[in-house]
């Protein structure tokens, strides 16, 4: 794989954390969601969408901390 494409595919994830991570600080309900509605409709309680969003939060947060850290350390080598 050439190197630009794998550069691109990292800064398309770190575009949908950022996003993520933004979507977390607007008032919106994620069970209002078309992917929301469609996890309450398959499963029988509400905890398990709560738990899945909450879980791609946290994906988020560690993928952006992970880069972060990976930035700065080649920033401080060069």
């Amino acid at each position: 794989m050439p190197f630009f494409l794998k550069q691109n595919s990292e800064y398309c994830v770190l575009i949908l954390s950022l996003l993520r991570v933004f979507l977390e600080f607007l008032p919106l309900n994620f069970s209002k969601l078309p992917l929301g509605k469609m996890l309450i409709s398959i499963s029988e309680s509400k905890v398990k969408p709560e738990r899945i969003h909450r879980l791609g939060l946290f994906l988020a947060i560690g993928y952006l901390t992970f880069f972060i850290t990976e930035l700065l350390f080649w920033l401080i080598i060069a």
